[in-house]
């Protein structure tokens, strides 16, 4: 009796065996599930990452373009021969990491007695990089005032 004792005992490590390989297996599988998971929300998180850095770029580029606007606007009402400039802001003075530029170019509007302002914004200022906004307005002349 010892001896069918004894192969019943061998037997029962042989037939944990094949589930051992099959639990590795499954181990195996979840962890690869869990790993392309992570890469997939790291991938997203990245390309949000870039959209917002986008957006950001955009909105400061369409602020320049206000602001050069105002700008135009106010020269044009103090000194009406103002015939417009290249306005370089540094990145200290945007309080940001790139620096910007803002064309104004002013063409007299011969049908009232108004000026055509365009306005464009750069930002950043680099070719390669760059978000342009541009922005145009007809500005009334009038008597200058001293404020």
């Amino acid at each position: 009796m010892r001896r069918l004792q004894e192969k019943s005992d061998t037997t029962d490590v042989i037939d944990q065996s094949p589930r051992r390989g099959a639990v590795a297996v499954v181990v195996l599988l979840a962890i690869l599930v869990i790993f392309s998971l992570g890469l997939t929300m790291l991938q997203t998180t990245l390309k949000e990452r870039e959209r917002t850095l986008q957006f950001e770029e955009r909105q400061q580029s369409a602020w320049l373009a206000e602001a050069g606007i105002e700008r135009a606007a106010y020269q044009l009402r103090t000194n009406p021969d103002y015939a417009g400039e290249l306005w370089k802001l540094s990145k200290d003075e945007l309080a940001g990491k790139y620096s910007g530029q803002v064309e104004i170019q002013i063409i007299d509007n011969k049908d009232n007695n108004g000026k055509s302002v365009t306005v464009i914004a750069d930002y950043p200022n680099d070719i390669e990089h760059r978000i342009r906004t541009r922005r145009e307005i007809v500005v009334d002349v009038g008597v200058p005032t001293n404020n």
